[in-house]
């Protein structure tokens, strides 16, 4: 179980110490590594429980090109699409299924979710295009909670993290 949150906004970010307490809230949830990237309109932190390729090249979030993510979850079939992408000309610099979400995000744009067997949400942020695109596994078996800012979002894998913001939360249980 890792635990990840993620920080948009239009025009500028909220204090970094609210991000830091936040991510930092969910600790529990991935022992193994904390860190976390900024970019001009978006943070992406990710707490890690290492458990495929303990390796530290792994750490979240993770970049290829211009796409970063950060990842909760386990793709049940990722060695199959993972072969079909090395047949298509994908180099992996890890033995992870977060690259493997990465690079069939890359080659098959959103229709990648439609391959997956398992349970995951996680968001991939375009660094060039300042795009998002995020999932949840069909089942909600992965939490991905979403809060809208007056400039932007605030995505977590907890409700935790969302309290750390300067903005009242406003629960939808629908």
């Amino acid at each position: 179980m890792c635990g990840f949150l993620f920080e948009f906004s239009f025009s500028e970010l909220s204090d970094i110490n609210n991000f830091k307490k936040g991510l930092k809230s969910i600790s529990h949830r991935g022992p193994d590594n904390i860190n976390f990237l900024e970019f001009q309109n978006a943070r992406m932190g990710h707490t890690r429980l290492s458990i495929i390729d303990l390796n530290q090249r792994s750490n979240q979030p993770l970049t290829s090109n211009n796409l970063t993510i950060i990842y909760n979850g386990e793709i049940f079939n990722y060695q199959e699409i993972k072969r079909e992408l090395e047949n298509k000309g994908y180099k992996f610099n890890t033995k992870t299924d977060t690259e493997v979400i990465l690079h069939s995000f890359d080659n098959w744009g959103a229709d990648c979710v439609s391959k997956f067997n398992g349970m995951w949400s996680f968001v991939i942020y375009n660094n060039k295009t300042k795009e998002i695109f995020a999932s949840r596994d069909r089942f909600g078996i992965k939490p991905f909670f979403v809060f809208k800012t007056p400039n932007g979002y605030i995505f977590s894998s907890e409700i935790e993290p969302l309290t750390k913001f300067d903005y009242k939360l406003k629960i939808n249980k629908d």
